[in-house]
C-alpha cells in the first residue's frame, strides 16, 4: 500500500514552513492592559514607542466596533532584515511589525508606528466583529479523492486521479473593506488619511478609466499597481459610505457579514435598510468622484507642463539620476517584471536614447562616482542567520557583476559629492535613520547625523561643493527638508510648511524639490524663500535631478510612474498649479513621551502558545465520507509548531497525523507521525485438490491494514538549497479474522458449522535514512506558479533503506505460531527532479521542462519497491501501475507550452467566489522504466484557472486529460484515443 505517502503528499500542500530561525537573538516581553509585547534585543525604542501607541489607540477601536478580543493581543516587534512590513493574524490575535518604517512610492508619509499599530489593530478588531464563529474555528474544509480504476493486486485503490480542497471560513472581509476600515481607523483616529498620493492614484485611475469594478476590489493577486488600488479605491468607497450613512456604516457592514451571508454586497444592502446594494452604491460613488475630479483639475487639464516622457515601460520608474557629463541617466525601472518593487538599475543614452538593463535587485537612489562608475543599493544575500540587510555596491558600466562595498551595514540612497570625495547614505536601525558620512576610496561609515525620535530620512543629496547635505525627513506626517552642515556639524529646516516637500536636489544656490502644494505633486524650487514651480501635472511628479538646464523627474501618469525631461526652466503661475478648491486634511498625532519605560517591567522570553485551532472537515475518500479535523496552534514568535489532523469513516478507517517543528534552534528539528487503517472484506471459494469449487463451503475474511510512518530529521538552508536530513521509520501490519461456514442436510435438516480463525503479522518494515535537497529560482510574478516565466527547480533526495518484506507465512517452531517471513530488501535510492521554465515574450508562451530520473541500486529488491513512471506524477497518458512503465528505475521528460486566454473575470458565484484568469497548455511526454526498453510517449492538453473564494483564499483549478501513444510499425506514433486518462485538481495552488 502506498497510502501514506499519498496521505504526506497531500497535508503538505497547505504547510507552510521558514527556514531562518534567528536563534542568535534574545527575545524579552512585557505586558500593557490590554497588549503583550514580543521583541528582541536591539529594539528596545521601536518597542517603547509601540506600547505606548497601543494603548493609546486601544479603546477608540475597540468603542467604534464594540468587539474587545476575548485575550490580550499579542505585539511581536522584529528588525532581523530590512523589510517593512506589518501583519495582522486575527485568529492568534497577534500582530507582527517590522521596525523599518514604510518608504513607498505609492503611499504618502506617516509616522510609521502610530500609522502601522493602528491599521493592523483596526484589522483584528474590524474583523473579528466580522466572525460567523469563534477563532478557535477558523474554518471548515470539504476535500476528496478520486482513483484510477486500474490498480495492483496488492494495493486497495488505483492511485488518485481526482483531489480537491474547499474551504468555508468563519469570516469573509473583501480586502477593499478590509484595508478601507484600517486605513480610515476610526472617527477619532486619523494617523493615516487621505493623503495626496492617494489622491492621485485614485484621480489617475478615473482620468484613464482604469478604476477596478467593485467585484476587482473584492481580491487581490494583481500585478503593476493593482494591489495598491485596491487599498485606495478602498479607502475611498469607504469614505464615502461613512459620507452617506454616517460612521456607523463600517461596524453595520461588519456586524452583518457576521451573519449567514458571505456577500459583502448583501451585507451592504441589509446595513443600508434594503435601499442600496453595493454595487448600485459602487456606482453612485464612481459618478461623484469622476464629477469632483474633472471639477478640481480645470486649471491643470489646461495649463499642463509635463515635459517629455523618455521612458514608460513598466509601471515602477523611478530616481532618474544624470551622470556628471550629463550624457547618460541612471533610474530604477520593473519593465521586466510584475511587481512594483521589482526593480532593476537601467543606463540611459541621451544621444540616441537606447538603454541597457545594468544589474536586477536595485533599491532606492543611485549615484554616479564618474560616467563610467555608480554606487546602488541592493538588499545582500543571506547572512548566517538568514538575515538580508541594505547594502551598497559598486559597479563599472562594463561589469558584470558589481563589487560589494559595506556588509550588513544596512546602508541605502548613497549620494557622492566629487569635490569632496565624500559619499553620503542613510542607515535605519531600530525604527531610527540618520546619515553616515564615508571617504569613497577607503570606506569607513561614520555616523553625522543624531535622530533619536524615530524619524525617517528618505533621500540625501549634496550641494555642488560639498559642504552642505540635503534630505527629507517624516516625523508625523508627510516631509519635510533639512540640511546638515559639514563644517558646523548642525542639523536644520531649510523647508517647512503644511505641504509635504521631498526629493531635493540642490542647484546653483536653489533646491530643486517635489511638493503637493495645492494637493498635487509638482517639481518646485526655492529662490530666495520664495518656492516657484516647473511643472502642472494631472497625476504627480517627484525625484528630480538637473544638469544645466536639462531636468529629469519621475512622473506618475496612466497607471505608473514615467521618466520625463523638461528643457526649460520656466515658472508656472502658482495660481494655475494643482486642484483649483484644495481640501486641506487635519491628521492626528500621538505625542509620545521621551522617558518611556516599559522595558524596564521585561522578562526573558519563555515558549508561549497561541490558541489551539479546530478545523472541522469533511472529506470524500473511496466513495465513502471521511469526517474528522486539522488542528493546529504555534509559539507566538514562531520557535514551536504544531499540526496534526484526524478522520474517520463509517467502516472505522482512520487517518491520523502529527507534525511537530521547533524552530528555536539552527537547524529547524521536526517530527512526523502518521497512521492510517484500511478495513476491507474479502469473500473466497473453497476448492478441492482437484480445483474443484465446493460451493457449500463460504470462507469471508475481514482483513484490516494498519499504517504507520514517522519522519525524525533536520532542515536547513545553505549555499542557495534547502537540505533536509531524515530519518524514516515505517511499519505496515496486517490482520486477518477469517469465518468458514459449511451448510448440509444432515438427518433431513439443514446444518451450519462456522469456525473461525485469526492471524496478525507484519508485512513490511523499513528503516531509511535520506538526504533530500532543492533548490528554487523563478522570477516572481503575479501569476505564480499557474504561469511560471523564467527560472528552474532542482529537486533530489539520495537515500539508503534497510527494508523487510514479507516473503510468505510461516510456522514459528519456538512459538507454535504462524507469522511473516520478511526478507531484507536492502537498497540505496536516488531520485532527482528538475523543471526549468522559459517565458516567449513575443507571443506570450510559457515553456515549462521538466525531467525526472530516479533508479534503486539493488536490482533485486521486490517490486513493492519500484518506482511508478505513470499516471498524476507521470506519463499520464497510461495508469500510475501501468506494468511496463513500473521498474528499478524511471525516467521521463514532460514539455508543457501554456498561453494565456483569458485574463479577466469570465465566472463567479455572486461577489464573493471568482475566477480571473483562464491558460490552455498543450504537454508531450515521453519515458521509460529500467531496463529501457522501448520508450513510452503519452500527449494531452491542459487547463488551469486561478481565481478566489471568500474574497481571500487562492483557488487552483487544473484540468487534464491524456491520451497514451504508441510506435507503428517502429517509427510512426499513433494516438490511442479509445484509453485516454482525465485528471483535475482543485486546491490552492498549481
Amino acid at each position: 500500500m502506498k497510502l501514506v505517502s499519498i496521505i504526506i503528499l497531500f497535508l503538505n500542500l497547505s504547510v507552510a514552513q521558514t527556514w531562518y530561525n534567528h536563534s542568535e537573538l534574545v527575545w524579552k516581553t512585557f505586558e500593557t492592559d490590554h497588549f503583550i509585547f514580543y521583541y528582541h534585543e536591539g529594539t528596545e525604542n521601536t518597542i517603547s514607542e509601540a506600547a505606548y501607541v497601543a494603548e493609546k489607540i486601544y479603546e477608540p477601536i475597540t468603542n467604534y466596533y464594540k468587539y474587545r478580543p476575548k485575550n490580550k493581543t499579542s505585539i511581536i516587534i522584529k528588525d532581523t532584515d530590512d523589510i517593512s512590513n506589518g501583519t495582522a493574524y486575527y485568529y492568534d490575535n497577534k500582530i507582527e511589525i517590522w521596525a523599518h518604517p514604510l518608504d513607498f512610492d505609492l503611499r504618502g508619509s506617516h509616522r510609521w508606528l502610530q500609522n502601522v499599530i493602528t491599521h493592523e489593530f483596526t484589522h483584528i478588531i474590524q474583523i473579528g466583529s466580522a466572525m460567523k464563529a469563534s477563532t478557535r474555528f477558523p474554518a471548515i474544509y470539504f476535500q476528496g479523492f478520486s482513483y484510477e480504476d486500474e490498480k495492483r493486486d496488492d494495493v486497495l485503490y488505483g492511485y488518485p486521479n481526482t483531489m480537491f480542497s474547499i474551504p468555508v471560513p468563519g469570516v469573509a472581509v473583501p480586502p477593499w473593506l478590509a484595508e478601507g476600515t484600517a486605513q480610515y481607523m476610526s472617527p477619532e483616529l486619523s494617523y493615516d488619511f487621505w493623503d495626496s498620493h492617494r489622491d492621485m492614484m485614485l484621480r489617475d485611475l478615473v482620468l484613464n478609466k482604469k478604476l477596478l469594478s467593485f467585484n476587482q476590489m473584492n481580491s487581490f493577486g494583481k500585478k503593476g499597481i493593482g494591489g495598491e488600488a485596491v487599498y485606495n479605491q478602498g479607502f475611498s468607497f469607504s469614505k464615502y459610505l461613512i459620507q452617506k450613512f454616517g460612521s456607523s456604516i463600517l461596524p453595520t457592514i461588519s456586524n452583518e457579514l457576521a451573519k449567514s451571508s458571505y456577500s459583502v454586497n448583501n451585507a451592504i444592502l441589509k446595513s443600508t435598510q434594503n435601499k442600496f446594494s453595493g454595487y448600485k452604491l459602487y456606482d453612485k460613488w464612481v459618478n461623484e468622484i469622476e464629477k469632483n475630479y474633472y471639477n478640481q483639475l480645470e486649471n491643470v487639464l489646461k495649463n499642463t507642463v509635463k515635459g517629455q516622457i523618455i521612458e514608460d515601460l513598466g509601471t515602477t520608474n523611478l530616481f532618474p539620476k544624470i551622470s556628471p557629463s550629463g550624457q547618460k541617466l541612471a533610474y530604477l525601472s520593473n519593465q521586466d517584471n510584475d511587481y512594483f518593487g521589482q526593480t532593476d538599475l537601467f543606463i540611459y543614452e541621451f544621444s540616441d536614447s537606447s538603454k541597457k538593463k545594468l544589474i536586477s535587485g536595485v533599491k532606492y537612489a543611485p549615484t554616479w562616482i564618474n560616467d563610467t562608475t555608480i554606487i546602488f543599493t541592493m538588499r545582500s544575500k543571506p547572512n548566517k542567520y538568514g538575515s538580508r540587510y541594505y547594502d551598497l555596491y559598486k559597479m563599472s558600466l562594463n561589469q558584470k557583476e558589481p563589487d560589494q562595498i559595506t556588509k550588513e551595514q544596512r546602508l541605502r540612497s548613497p549620494s557622492f559629492n566629487n569635490n569632496t570625495n565624500l559619499l553620503a547614505a542613510i542607515s535605519t536601525t531600530d525604527g531610527l535613520s540618520n546619515i553616515y558620512l564615508s571617504d569613497a576610496d577607503s570606506i569607513n561609515f561614520n555616523k553625522v547625523t543624531n535622530f533619536n525620535n524615530q524619524e525617517y530620512i528618505s533621500t540625501v543629496s549634496w550641494n555642488e561643493d560639498g559642504s552642505k547635505l540635503y534630505f527629507d525627513v517624516i516625523v508625523d506626517h508627510g516631509r519635510d527638508i533639512y540640511i546638515y552642515d559639514i563644517d558646523s556639524k548642525n542639523t536644520s529646516i531649510s523647508v517647512d510648511n503644511f505641504d509635504d516637500c521631498r526629493n531635493p536636489v540642490p542647484f546653483n544656490d536653489k533646491i530643486l524639490f517635489s511638493t503637493d502644494h495645492n494637493g498635487i505633486f509638482n517639481i518646485a524650487y526655492q529662490d530666495f524663500n520664495q518656492i516657484k514651480y516647473l511643472t502642472n501635472v494631472s497625476g504627480g511628479a517627484f525625484m528630480p535631478d538637473v544638469f544645466e538646464n536639462k531636468l529629469v523627474f519621475s512622473l506618475y501618469e496612466n497607471g505608473g510612474y514615467k521618466i520625463a525631461i523638461l528643457e526649460e526652466f520656466i515658472p508656472i503661475d502658482e495660481n494655475v498649479v494643482g486642484y483649483k478648491n484644495p481640501e486641506y486634511i487635519q491628521p492626528s498625532n500621538i505625542n509620545i513621551p521621551t522617558d518611556l519605560s516599559y522595558t524596564t517591567s521585561s522578562k526573558d522570553y519563555d515558549i508561549s502558545l497561541t490558541e489551539f485551532h479546530f478545523v472541522p472537515r469533511v472529506m470524500l475518500d473511496y466513495e465513502t465520507v471521511k469526517y474528522g479535523f486539522y488542528g493546529f496552534t504555534e509559539d507566538i514568535i514562531g520557535q514551536l509548531s504544531l499540526f496534526s489532523g484526524f478522520s474517520i469513516n463509517k467502516l472505522s478507517d482512520i487517518d491520523a497525523m502529527i507534525m511537530l517543528e521547533y524552530k528555536k534552534l539552527y537547524p529547524t528539528l521536526y517530527a512526523n507521525m502518521f497512521w492510517a487503517s484500511r478495513n476491507t472484506e474479502q469473500n473466497f471459494d473453497y476448492y478441492t485438490v482437484d480445483s474443484l469449487i465446493v460451493d457449500n463451503i463460504d470462507i469471508s475474511n475481514e482483513v484490516d491494514y494498519h499504517l504507520f510512518s514517522s519522519d525524525l530529521g533536520i532542515r536547513f538552508t545553505k549555499y542557495n538549497f534547502k537540505f533536509w536530513l531524515n530519518y524514516n521509520y515505517t511499519l505496515y501490519n496486517q490482520k486477518i479474522y477469517q469465518t468458514v461456514t459449511q451448510e448440509f442436510i444432515s438427518n433431513g435438516s439443514n446444518q451450519t458449522i462456522t469456525s473461525y480463525g485469526k492471524l496478525g503479522f507484519d508485512y513490511y518494515s523499513g528503516n531509511v535514512l535520506s538526504l533530500r535537497l532543492s533548490s528554487k529560482k523563478i522570477i516572481p510574478q503575479f501569476l505564480g506558479n499557474m504561469f511560471p516565466k523564467n527560472g528552474y527547480i532542482f529537486d533530489m533526495t539520495i537515500g539508503y533503506e534497510w527494508n523487510d518484506f514479507m516473503e510468505g507465512i510461516a510456522l514459528n517452531e519456538d512459538y507454535g505460531t504462524y507469522g511473516s517471513v520478511l526478507k531484507p530488501n536492502n537498497t540505496g535510492r536516488f531520485d532527482l527532479t528538475f523543471n526549468w521554465y522559459n517565458y516567449i515574450k513575443k507571443f506570450n508562451f510559457s515553456l515549462e521542462n521538466s525531467i525526472r530520473i530516479a533508479y534503486l541500486l539493488n536490482d533485486d529488491v521486490d517490486d513493492f519497491f519500484h518506482f511508478f513512471g505513470g499516471g498524476l506524477p507521470g506519463l499520464k497518458g497510461y495508469t500510475f501501475y501501468d506494468r511496463e512503465l513500473t521498474g528499478r528505475g524511471v525516467i521521463n521528460r514532460s514539455v508543457y507550452i501554456r498561453k494565456m486566454i483569458l485574463d479577466k473575470r469570465f465566472t463567479g458565484l455572486k461577489d464573493f467566489v471568482s475566477f480571473d484568469k483562464l491558460s490552455l497548455g498543450f504537454v508531450f511526454q515521453y519515458g521509460d522504466a529500467f531496463p529501457i526498453n522501448k520508450p513510452k510517449f503519452s500527449s494531452g492538453f491542459e487547463l488551469r484557472s486561478r481565481g478566489f473564494l471568500f474574497y481571500g483564499y487562492p483557488a487552483a483549478v487544473t484540468f487534464e486529460h491524456h491520451y497514451p501513444i504508441t510506435i507503428v510499425n517502429n517509427d510512426v506514433l499513433s494516438f490511442n484515443f479509445n484509453h485516454g486518462k482525465s485528471y483535475f485538481k482543485l486546491l490552492f495552488d498549481f
